[in-house]
Formats: C-alpha cells, sequence, structure tokens
C-alpha cells in the first residue's frame, strides 16, 4: 500500500467524520473527494484549520504533504489493543515504535496529543496504523476515540501477529519495549534534572604549601561530574571522590612515619585489615573521619517529614531536629547503593520508577549542593589545626623507601 493510498484513507475518512457532524457541506465533501482521487494533498483542508477539531493535527500533516517520497508500507493483518493489567502498571511507559516493516507500537496517549500537532515520527506510526485499519469501519473509530480521549492505560501494536488473551498482548508489549530501549532511552523527568556545569565551589583560592600535585585522580573525577546532567549520575559521581578519599586516607596513614622492613609489613596488614572492614562500616565512617563537622554543613531542617519516613522505613536511619554526622555518612552510603545496586530485594533509583523514591529527590539535591563544596574545602585547605603531617589525605613524601 503506497503513502498515498493511505493518505487518502485518511483524509476521505476526516471529510466524511467533516461532514457528518455538519462541519462542512456536501459541495464542500466533494471538492476533498475530487483533490483526494488526483492526489493532490497540498493544502487539502486549508480552509478548515482551526475548526477541524480532533482532526486538526493529523488533517494539517496531510495538508503538509506535496506527495514527494510515495513509499510502499507494509500492510500488517492486525491491530491489537491492550489494556495494561494493575500488576503491572509499575513497567508500564508511554512510547511509540516502528521495528522494522511489520511492527508498529504506540501507547495511545500518544494518539490523543495528536489532536492539535503530529511530528513526523509519530505520523510513520499512524501511517502503518492506517494501512492496516483503512477497510476496517469498526478500528477506525477506535482510532478516532483514542484521538478523542485521553486513556493512559492502553496501548495498540499493528503487527502480524494473531494474539486474544492479555498475557499474549503483554507479552507483545513487552517485545515492544525491549526494542524500544535497546534503540532510544525514555524520557528523564524534570525534577532529575542537574545543570552539568555547575562547579563545585564558586571557586578555588590558592593556599600556600598545598600539595596540590598529589590529587590528580581526584582532579579527574572532578572533571566527569560535568558530564552528569541528572542527579542520581552527579550524586554518583560525588561519591566516587568521597569514597577515593575514605580508601585514601589508609594509605596516608600506611606510609606516615619511618617505615622499615618489619615494621612496614606489620603496619600493611594492619592497614589492609582496617580498610577491608565491611564496606557499610568504613566508608560511614571514613566519611564521618575526613568530615568532622559534616552534620553542621547539611540542613536537616529543610527534609520533608516524607522524606524522614522514606529514610527511617527504606534504611532504618532516624532523622530528627538534628542528626549527627555518622548518620548523614549511612544516608549517603545507603543513597549510593540505591543508585548503583539493582537486585530484586533492594530499592533501586533509576529514571523509569521515580514515583518510588520522589519522597527523597530533595534530599539528594541538598547532599550534592552541600558536599561537592566541603570536598573542594577539604582538599584546599587546613582544619582544626592541621598541618600537612597530620591532614588525613595529605601524603609526608613522594616516595616510600621500605629498605
Amino acid at each position: 500500500m503506497r503513502r498515498s493510498e493511505v493518505y487518502s484513507a485518511i483524509s476521505l475518512d476526516i471529510a466524511s467524520r467533516l461532514k457528518n457532524d455538519g462541519k462542512i457541506n456536501g459541495d464542500r465533501y466533494d471538492e476533498i473527494k475530487d483533490d483526494v482521487d488526483s492526489n493532490d494533498f497540498e493544502d487539502l483542508f486549508l480552509e478548515e484549520y482551526g475548526t477541524l477539531g480532533i482532526y486538526e493535527g493529523i488533517a494539517r500533516q496531510i495538508s503538509s504533504w506535496d506527495n514527494n517520497d510515495d513509499y510502499e508500507i507494509t500492510v500488517c493483518s492486525n491491530m491489537t489493543i491492550g489494556t495494561v493489567a494493575p500488576d503491572y502498571e509499575h513497567y508500564f511507559r508511554h512510547f511509540h515504535l516502528i521495528s522494522g516493516d511489520d511492527f508498529t507500537f504506540t501507547t495511545t496517549d500518544k494518539l490523543h496529543e495528536c489532536q492539535s500537532s503530529v511530528s513526523d515520527t509519530m505520523f510513520k506510526v499512524i501511517e502503518r496504523i492506517w494501512a492496516a485499519i483503512s477497510g476496517n469501519s469498526v478500528s477506525k473509530s477506535k482510532f478516532w476515540d483514542f484521538v478523542t480521549t485521553e486513556t493512559p492505560d492502553k496501548y495498540v501494536i499493528v503487527s502480524n501477529y494473531s494474539v486474544s488473551t492479555d498475557s499474549e498482548k503483554w507479552r507483545l508489549y513487552s517485545y515492544a519495549h525491549f526494542n524500544y530501549v535497546n534503540e532510544c532511552s525514555h524520557s528523564m523527568d524534570s525534577r532529575l534534572e542537574f545543570n552539568r556545569a555547575t562547579k563545585f565551589a564558586p571557586q578555588i583560592p590558592f593556599t600556600t604549601g598545598k600539595p596540590y600535585e598529589q590529587f590528580f585522580e581526584v582532579y579527574e573525577l572532578i572533571s566527569e561530574s560535568h558530564y552528569c546532567d541528572d542527579i542520581l549520575s552527579r550524586f554518583l559521581n560525588m561519591y566516587q571522590i568521597l569514597e577515593n578519599m575514605v580508601y585514601r586516607r589508609h594509605l596516608v596513614e600506611l606510609t606516615s612515619g619511618n617505615l622499615k622492613r618489619n615494621r612496614f609489613v606489620r603496619k600493611t596488614i594492619n592497614t589492609v585489615n582496617k580498610a577491608f572492614k565491611a564496606e557499610n562500616e568504613e566508608v560511614p565512617r571514613g566519611i564521618r573521619q575526613i568530615f568532622l563537622d559534616l552534620d553542621a554543613h547539611i540542613p536537616i531542617s529543610s527534609f520533608s517529614q516524607d522524606a524522614k519516613d522514606f529514610i527511617k522505613r527504606e534504611y532504618n536511619l532516624t532523622i530528627g531536629a538534628t542528626c549527627d554526622s555518622i548518620t548523614i555518612a549511612k544516608l549517603v552510603y545507603n543513597l549510593r547503593n540505591s543508585i548503583v545496586h539493582n537486585k530484586a530485594t533492594e530499592l533501586h533509583f533509576s529514571f523509569e520508577n521515580i514515583d518510588e523514591y520522589e519522597d527523597i529527590i530533595d534530599v539528594i539535591k541538598t547532599i550534592i549542593n552541600n558536599v561537592e563544596p566541603l570536598i573542594i574545602n577539604r582538599i584546599n585547605t587546613y582544619e582544626h589545626g592541621e598541618t600537612t603531617a597530620t591532614h588525613p589525605l595529605e601524603y609526608t613524601t613522594g616516595h616510600l623507601t621500605l629498605y
């Protein structure tokens, strides 16, 4: 079936419905039909612009075609309409897809959005739907029903697969989703957006005596932060820096003092034993030791009660009117796990399940905005009477002589 034949079917159906609704008279219908019969679609519905109602977007798209690229459209045998079951709603996503010549998919809300305007890619989906339904009056009415009324829990599949049960339809939806994520990305909720140009600190003053040459691995991680345009990846980048610092402090301790022969071996074994304790204990403890007054820099008062309830329910951490540094450090570690881990037994944060962790989004942003400046400050300044010899992240020598 050629593109022009599909456009003819859609155009005559629109004109017929406009006539039945009293929006155009018989003479105007005949004019439209004559143009359609001549394959003259350019400006076909120009006289009706602004009065076409639900047909406006599709009619305008047809009227903008100049008859170029009259390609062949594969006619599939079945249009399947499915409804997502309540048990599967958390897997349901809204998108449209063309996979090859014989598989087309769209959620019906995408059809509803076509009332006023239609993208070129969405119109290709409509072309394939109409190639399959142009001779079926019932299916055409269902199509316009979806354009008229928003139905967020339904989807349409055009293919050569004959399915009837809900489970078979859901399998086809799952196949469509599989194809979609292989080709595209789901849109990111605006609540997760992060300005990648955001600096860790407005400016970094020069500190005399600071061994800036020791921190290149941290500089690389800070640089990578400017690729992060969402709070999940930005938080994870921040955490990677914190983790680097946590284990770096053990290396600093290992290289301190005059280490010779057997004493070096004993100290190495002792340091390794400390460093490789359970990660869920070691990382929060290390964050707490590096940032002694972490609690003073995180505005707990900005945490909503819903966020506090979430933290208690998911991580078994209690956030009251105040909160100590070790609890904040544990919260940072647990949030990192929720971003990184994807075990069936754990809550995983992704772009697709934002409704499951929306209560904690502002907390994630608050931690990023307040801990990133602390990272810069911890590298660039001495705190609590520190010197190079006592700073937890600075080596006292550039070489380690063992013998």
